[in-house]
């Protein structure tokens, strides 16, 4: 069974959605994004992740705090 977070097929954009939530006074940014599940093995170990990706005119500065 397969998270909803992770869509298989994707949500094509809506300008007139993008235009209306972009005009929430709540909302600064918004920005297109793809999940892909994945698992990363260790000789000790296994685990499945979801890897979350970002387009390019994502800000990354928000993350700087977390990335190394």
């Amino acid at each position: 069974m397969k998270a909803a977070i992770a869509e298989e097929i994707p949500i094509e954009q809506d300008d007139q959605v993008v235009n209306t939530v972009r005009n929430l006074p709540e909302v600064t940014s918004i920005h297109p994004f793809a999940t892909k599940y994945a698992i990363l093995k260790t000789p000790e170990e296994m685990d499945g992740v979801l890897l979350k990706g970002l387009d390019s005119t994502y800000n990354f500065k928000h993350l700087s705090g977390f990335l190394q």
